[in-house]
């Protein structure tokens, strides 16, 4: 099993290397598109802005070597921004393209027009099961910090749901994509399970 974890500066890759190597797994952290080759997993981390993830992939020359890995049927993770990105766009940074691997784009928590919640999401939440995914870790409890959501996608993609003044989907899933909203890598017990199931694939 080689998993690889795009290193980029835009994401905490180092915490969820730390994270696989806790279940056993040592990662492997992609730097160029030449390391993509013969991986049997990938996971795409990022805790920053859609536009600065999108625009290190450009830079990096990564996105077509991305495709290659989507096109390959591998398993690959996108973790927060890292899921954000494989939609099409974001009302966080408009005219900025994703990598279009799912129809949905990102808003923002609306939670001002919901009561007094803020308007970034952090911290511990449920995450319901809207289908039977093969993740025996879900439903379950998961840590969230984000302010910017995916609320609409084709029901057949939606496999985990979370309420914060209202319901957002928190779980992808399109045959080998798999996208998460929180952070597994932050989430203890339930997110190193939910990093086993997502290599079980």
């Amino acid at each position: 099993m080689k998993i690889g974890i795009l290193a980029l500066t835009t994401s905490n890759y180092n915490s969820i290397g730390r994270a696989l190597k806790w279940i056993g797994k040592e990662p492997i952290f992609v730097n160029s598109a030449k390391q993509l080759n013969n991986l049997s997993h990938l996971i795409l981390p990022g805790v920053s802005k859609f536009k600065s993830v999108m625009d290190e992939l450009w830079e990096r020359e990564l996105v077509s070597g991305l495709e290659m890995v989507k096109n390959s049927g591998k398993p690959i993770l996108g973790l927060c921004a890292g899921m954000q990105v494989m939609g099409f766009s974001s009302l966080e940074n408009p005219g900025i393209s994703g990598l279009k691997w799912f129809n949905f784009e990102v808003e923002p928590i609306r939670t001002r027009e919901e009561g007094n919640l803020r308007t970034f999401h952090t911290g511990w939440n449920e995450v319901y099961s809207k289908q039977a995914l093969d993740f025996s870790s879900l439903p379950g409890i998961f840590y969230f910090n984000h302010s910017y959501c995916v609320r609409s996608l084709q029901k057949e993609f939606e496999f985990g749901t979370t309420v914060y003044g209202s319901e957002f989907i928190s779980v992808i899933r399109k045959d080998n994509l798999v996208g998460a909203q929180f952070h597994p890598e932050k989430s203890q017990s339930s997110g190193l399970k939910f990093i086993e199931d997502f290599l079980s694939l």
